[in-house]
């Protein structure tokens, strides 16, 4: 990895269970999941893209 720790780079985990959790990352809450939808991360990464 970059050298950052879980807590310092942009992982989140989100209703994840079991073996192999990493509970040292942020969780999302339910309205924080919400906004990941196909359509917003879609936009986001239009608005995002240099064209040159």
């Amino acid at each position: 990895m970059s050298g950052f720790s879980a807590k310092e780079a942009r992982f989140y985990e989100y209703q994840n269970e079991g073996p192999g959790v990493n509970t040292s990352r942020p969780q999302l809450t339910e309205e924080e999941a919400k906004q990941y939808t196909v359509e917003n991360v879609i936009k986001w990464l239009e608005s995002k893209t240099i064209i040159l």
